[in-house]
């Protein structure tokens, strides 16, 4: 079985775990996610499975959604209630001050990423580190915050935190240095991802749901997007039965011998579809010496069924 599963990530698991867990309940060989979330946080997780998993590079969007709440005047070792507190500050600073910072941090910024991360040093990832209690220096890396609204809550000593951001943002970060900027310290409470590029929290199935169909295949098949809607904004090419079996082969299939008609340039990408309507491969525009082609560059079909 093959798509991708929008799922909303229950706490305390870890998003290697929640693919282990689908992948068993799916029995499929192949699956992996699209961004990791921490076992703090809850929300959307793209599950990729079977050969959705080709659709990983795809799925990379610049943009993600998140809400959060922080407990102001504290600083954990994580940067998150579930680590050591490492310092504190009675100092609270007025709406005004957490408006200020907050707007300075919109745009392109520096982030330094955290010891409590999977990132990798010489193969060790950071988070193994940071558990003998290393440091390691780490580089600032550029990120995006496109939006960022605080709200007040009922307690003074939490507020809430509506970021719109790029790839490779760690929110636990962006809340301590939220802090800092506001002039005192925060560690991040809970964390929701309520969007993934076009995912929405309003597409994802709990675990829960994913739990009671197991066994029954058309239900857990109506959990799954198909693998051609990410890539809906390709256009399509239906091929004979011979270029389609030779294009499952790898073969790239040639404009004049195919005859088809579109206004495909060099370098444009496209959908392939079999005599039967089936979707199975992304094909790409590309120039050979034997004339203007289409090659297959990612297949997405089982390689039995060919």
């Amino acid at each position: 079985m093959n798509g991708i599963l929008i799922l909303n990530k229950p706490e305390g698991m870890t998003s290697f775990r929640a693919v282990s867990v689908c992948r068993s309940i799916y029995r499929v060989k192949k699956a992996g996610h699209a961004g990791t979330l921490d076992p703090l946080a809850t929300g959307v997780l793209p599950i990729l499975l079977g050969c959705a998993t080709a659709l990983s590079e795809f799925l990379l969007c610049d943009q993600k959604r998140y809400l959060a709440t922080f407990q102001i005047g504290v600083a954990t070792d994580t940067q998150d209630l579930t680590g050591t507190v490492v310092s504190s500050s009675g100092n609270r600073p007025d709406w005004g001050r957490w408006q200020e910072a907050a707007r300075a941090l919109i745009g392109e910024i520096e982030q330094v990423p955290p010891m409590y991360s999977a990132l990798k040093q010489n193969g060790v990832p950071l988070y193994k580190l940071a558990r003998q209690g290393k440091s390691v220096e780490r580089a600032p890396r550029k990120i995006r915050i496109f939006d960022l609204a605080l709200a007040q809550t009922d307690d003074p000593d939490v507020l809430e935190l509506d970021v719109t951001c790029s790839k490779g943002t760690y929110i636990r970060t962006l809340i301590e240095d939220l802090a800092k900027a506001a002039g005192t310290c925060a560690a991040m409470r809970t964390l929701v991802r309520v969007a993934h590029g076009d995912f929405s929290i309003d597409d994802a199935h709990p675990l829960s749901a994913v739990e009671e169909a197991k066994g029954d295949e058309n239900r857990l098949k109506s959990l799954l997007i198909p693998v051609e809607t990410v890539l809906s904004g390709y256009p399509e090419l239906h091929l004979s039965a011979f270029s389609a079996r030779i294009c499952k082969c790898g073969a790239e299939i040639y404009r004049e011998r195919e005859g088809y008609t579109t206004d495909l340039l060099p370098g444009d990408r496209v959908r392939l579809y079999d005599e039967h309507g089936n979707f199975f491969a992304l094909g790409e525009t590309r120039v050979f010496e034997s004339g203007e082609a289409v090659k297959p560059i990612r297949f997405f079909f089982e390689q039995e069924h060919a």
